[in-house]
């Protein structure tokens, strides 16, 4: 069995949108993630898109 994610497609994205114009980490406390893993969500976003995420 694999893990099961703790944020889905849609509440990562909304991550990536506020991190272009928040503090990571900042956000990373907001959320109880991260910031290296916010950080990954982005670059996956924007060479994968969608997929990535």
């Amino acid at each position: 069995m694999g893990r099961r994610a703790k944020f889905s497609v849609q509440q990562k994205l909304i991550i990536i949108k506020k991190a272009q114009t928040e503090s990571i980490e900042r956000l990373a406390q907001e959320y109880c993630v991260n910031a290296h893993t916010i950080r990954r969500w982005k670059r996956m976003y924007k060479y994968k898109g969608m997929r990535g995420l």
